[in-house]
């Protein structure tokens, strides 16, 4: 709870402070949900705003595997995971690049049992290979059971336990967890912009 307050409070600080910038004269702030009219024309909320140049700045959203039960309430996001105010006994992490790979840390250090599934042969896909293979050793060490080349194929619930079911050299397995972290990446946050229309 101590770290998620903090966060929180990070969070609010950072946002108060780009909320200041952003009352400058010259600049006019719209809240609402924004998508394109045509290549110099956004729309919000009926209202038309034109502009000779427009910059897309609207971040990324977590990526989720298109498997039965990727969907299920309480299967968490990097999002939603900042929010957890319980230690999770047992935790399973989908994904062994960099946002799976810290979180799996972080818990363990707060004393969950962790276990990381990762498709690829190698945590940490787009590094080095040497780096993948020393980190790997050092988290193992550390009690984190990360199993490589993990082709995640179905999560289901039961009572509030997850079993996460995987394929690994032919053969299936399955995790048990008290919470299940989809970290498989990120994905352009575009869908709802009409981008088709800005050409």
């Amino acid at each position: 709870k101590a770290v998620t307050s903090r966060k929180n409070a990070v969070v609010e600080q950072l946002r108060g402070g780009v909320e200041t910038l952003l009352s400058h004269k010259n600049i006019t702030l719209v809240r609402g949900k924004a998508s394109f009219k045509d290549q110099y024309t956004v729309t919000v909320e009926g209202q038309d705003y034109t502009a000779d140049y427009i910059i897309i700045a609207t971040g990324s959203v977590s990526a989720s595997l298109p498997i039965p039960g990727a969907a299920l309430p309480g299967i968490l996001t990097s999002r939603e995971i900042l929010d957890v105010e319980e230690v999770p006994k047992r935790l399973c992490v989908i994904g062994g690049g960099v946002i799976g790979l810290e979180f799996a840390s972080v818990f363990r250090s707060f004393g969950s049992e962790v276990t990381v599934l990762e498709y690829c042969k190698d945590i940490l896909p787009r590094f080095d290979t040497d780096l993948a293979k020393r980190l790997k050793q050092s988290l193992g060490k550390r009690g984190i059971d990360i199993q490589t080349q993990a082709q995640v194929t179905g999560i289901s619930e039961e009572d509030g336990e997850y079993t996460v079911s995987y394929i690994r050299k032919g053969k299936e397995d399955t995790v048990t967890a008290d919470r299940v972290l989809m970290a498989v990446g990120r994905k352009a946050n575009v869908d709802s912009m009409n981008l088709a229309d800005a050409g």
